[in-house]
């Protein structure tokens, strides 16, 4: 387990260790993983990759998780072996120094991108920020103009699609 996972479970948010097995929280979510692990680590199963859903509390945005086979070759004590990863959808959305970095967007610009990004409506945006709405619809024109596209879909689109690799991992406690 790397840093990032060893965060993810340190959340308590979705999904657990128990007896050194790696559990989701949700009885369905559960046996699902269960199942998608066993079939990766199976011996029949030559390339047998899962995708899933992992709920979490609070209505927030669910992990996605891809279970895949590493194969015979690094099978441990000839037990095949799985692999599963962990995309945690609140750690995958771009900062608001990528999107000034990547677009040239101003400090209103990049808060105003990474609000929308985040789910937000203008008029929130607006009302966080401490301006009229006129003045966030003009910070938002120039945010598409400067993205490339027309529409405010289409911004969280093109925002939502950035690939994130952090440059470090945080460290754990």
């Amino acid at each position: 387990m790397n840093r990032a996972a060893e965060l993810v479970l340190r959340r308590d948010d979705g999904l657990t260790v128990r007896r050194g097995k790696l559990c989701a929280q949700r009885i369905f979510d559960h046996e699902k993983l269960a199942r998608a692990i066993t079939t990766a680590a199976s011996e029949k199963t030559a390339a047998a990759v899962g995708r899933m859903l992992v709920g979490r509390r609070g209505g927030r945005v669910a992990y996605i998780l891809t279970v895949a086979p590493l194969g015979v070759e690094l099978a441990v004590y000839e037990r095949p072996l799985a692999m599963i990863l962990v995309a945690d959808p609140d750690t995958r959305a771009p900062s608001e120094m990528d999107l000034a970095e990547f677009f040239g967007l101003s400090p209103a610009e990049r808060r105003v991108a990474a609000a929308l990004l985040a789910g937000k409506k203008l008029r929130e945006v607006a009302a966080d920020s401490g301006v009229q709405i006129t003045t966030a619809r003009t910070q938002l024109s120039s945010v598409l103009r400067k993205v490339g596209v027309t529409r405010q879909a289409e911004l969280i689109r093109v925002l939502s699609h950035i690939p994130v690799i952090p440059a470090s991992l945080p460290r754990g406690k």
